[in-house]
């Protein structure tokens, strides 16, 4: 009863954490102070107006978008870490423990690949 008890615990905190962790890396607290708008738009060099989700060229500043895409990203990132070390803890009975590993590897590695492109699309490097 006991260990049931504070498993259902360390899930509520550690959801929690996962949560606060989302809403801190998506800005929301520069989104509220600073207002900026969802999406931006930029001229091409033939005149037409197109939609723009990355602020590029300023550090400080982001869109909405951006920061909530950027966020989802981290969290996918510490997702796939919490499932690869899911996975070493498994028996090697288990026969989940590949598809748990291959999936947490995945997940962090395509999360880290697209903070790559939003940091190269905003910083230009």
């Amino acid at each position: 009863m006991a260990s049931t008890i504070t498993r259902f615990f360390q899930k509520n905190i550690f959801s929690f954490i996962l949560v606060s962790y989302a809403i801190i890396m998506a800005g929301i607290f520069y989104d509220i102070i600073i207002e900026p708008p969802g999406t931006g738009s930029v001229i091409d060099k033939y005149g037409n107006i197109k939609p723009e989700t990355i602020m590029k060229g300023r550090h400080n500043g982001q869109y909405v978008v951006e920061g909530i895409c950027a966020s989802i990203f981290f969290v996918m990132i510490a997702g796939g870490m919490v499932i690869v070390d899911k996975s070493i803890s498994m028996t090697e009975a288990d026969r989940k423990k590949p598809l748990f590993a291959v999936g947490g590897v995945v997940a962090t590695s395509f999360g880290l690949l697209m903070i790559y492109f939003f940091a190269k699309t905003k910083f230009g490097f």
